[in-house]
């Protein structure tokens, strides 16, 4: 099952996480059984941090894109940059004047 997405990697191991409680419920487990249950649990929840990192990386990604599709990504009008001195306002704004 390698090339099985994290989702589905997920979601599966879940399931068998699950089945397994049932089991423990009526049987338990035993000393390979439990340490079979705590390396999937491992692997879930590595699982769960590489899904939600991605899903926040998606995230990021398109609303980066869409404010510099809508243009609020800009450099400012007034400002001067941080490698030049500082200019007061007044001579930063004379092109400004009617």
């Amino acid at each position: 099952m390698k090339c099985e997405t994290p989702e589905c990697e997920l979601s599966r191991l879940r399931k068998e996480q699950s089945d397994s409680r049932v089991e423990e419920v009526f049987g338990g487990f035993s000393r390979t059984e439990r340490a079979a249950y705590d390396r999937k649990e491992e692997r879930i929840r590595e699982l769960e941090s590489e899904v939600q990192a991605s899903a926040v990386a998606k995230k990021h990604s398109q609303s980066a894109k869409a404010e510099k599709r809508l243009g609020w990504i800009k450099p400012s009008e007034t400002d001067s940059p941080q490698s030049e001195p500082h200019q007061p306002y007044h001579s930063r704004e004379t092109h400004l004047r009617i």
